[in-house]
C-alpha cells in the first residue's frame, strides 16, 4: 500500500485520496492521479489574454491540460479500460 506524495512531500493519507483500506475503504485500491491546478480558469480555458497595463499575455489552457492529461491515460496505463472515474479538488481546481 503507497500513498501519494506532493512536491514538498506531503503524504495524502486521509479521505478518497488514501492508499489504506482502514481510511479509505470504498476507494483505497483505485489509481490516484493528481493533476495539479495551475490554469486559472476552472479547467476550462483555450485562449490568452492580455490583462491590466502590463504587457504580459495570461494563456487560459485548462481544456487542453485536461486533454492532454486524459490522451496519456488512455495511451499509456489503460484508462479505456476504466468504467469509473472520480475528478475531485479544492476550490476552482476541483470544477475539473
Amino acid at each position: 500500500v503507497s500513498t501519494l506524495n506532493d512536491a514538498n512531500g506531503y503524504r495524502y493519507n486521509s479521505g478518497i485520496l488514501s492508499g489504506l483500506e482502514e481510511k479509505n475503504p470504498d476507494f483505497y485500491s483505485w489509481n490516484h492521479v493528481e493533476i495539479r491546478y495551475c490554469s486559472s480558469d476552472i479547467w476550462s480555458g483555450d485562449t490568452s489574454r492580455t490583462i491590466g497595463s502590463e504587457p504580459f499575455v495570461w494563456q487560459f489552457r485548462g481544456v487542453n491540460i485536461l486533454d492532454a492529461v486524459f490522451s496519456s491515460l488512455k495511451e499509456n496505463h489503460s484508462l479505456d479500460n476504466s468504467t469509473n472515474i472520480i475528478i475531485s479538488g479544492s476550490s476552482a481546481g476541483g470544477f475539473g
